[in-house]
């Protein structure tokens, strides 16, 4: 347990931050600087390189892991200044991944600082158009020493085996009279939002999974 994620409970009422809309892959050559982006790329090199202290007398600099990763048309480098051993244990010369991350500029060259991937296992499909690959993805605030993923993968297990047990106190008639989801349905939305999704109002906090979880609370 880390940072008040001590029971299944504070898994499930732990709500994403934000949803990474990943049902239209990108080329990487149609990254946008200062925009989030999921794209599917091979990677082309990757090892660690060294990085030069920040100022004259700080010692040492350090290393990064880094990939160079691109498609058909175009290519992009991965950074990790944190983490990098772990990272290297996943990521090599040929895989294919998924990355999901914000694409930032570095001198003439677009780069993703600690960007989230998964390494597609059955690179026999064509680039882009698997559609397993297309979802919603709930990102959710990270207790230091926490990966991403694992408290995704922690979240959704909760989500999967102990949410119908979360039980609903707001009065029937007000549940009918709102059209309201159960408080199950309700984090199943937020947790596990669909394809057709509306991810502005999921986004705003204004569908009717949050007015329920938001009731829920104020009524107890």
């Amino acid at each position: 347990a880390r940072r008040g994620l001590a029971s299944v409970t504070d898994l499930l009422f732990h709500l994403p931050a934000r949803w990474d809309d990943r049902r239209s892959l990108m080329q990487v050559a149609d990254l946008v600087v200062g925009r989030r982006a999921s794209f599917v790329a091979k990677v082309l090199v990757c090892d660690f390189v060294a990085q030069r202290p920040r100022m004259r007398g700080g010692g040492r600099g350090g290393r990064s892991f880094e990939a160079v990763v691109g498609d058909e048309n175009a290519v992009v480098t991965l950074k990790w200044f944190r983490g990098g051993e772990a990272i290297a244990k996943l990521v090599h010369k040929d895989d294919l991944l998924l990355v999901a991350g914000d694409v930032t500029r570095y001198r003439f060259s677009k780069q993703l600082l600690h960007p989230e991937i998964e390494r597609i296992e059955d690179a026999t499909h064509a680039q882009g158009e698997r559609a397993e690959l297309r979802s919603v993805t709930p990102d959710y605030a990270t207790p230091e020493g926490v990966h991403p993923r694992a408290l995704r993968r922690a979240v959704q297990h909760a989500v999967e085996h102990y949410v119908d047990l979360v039980e609903g106190h707001l009065p029937a008639g007000l549940v009918r009279e709102l059209a309201l989801p159960e408080p199950a349905q309700a984090l199943r939305e937020l947790h596990q939002p669909g394809l057709e999704v509306d991810l502005e109002a999921l986004r705003g906090g204004t569908t009717p999974a949050h007015t329920r979880l938001v009731l829920e609370e104020l009524y107890l």
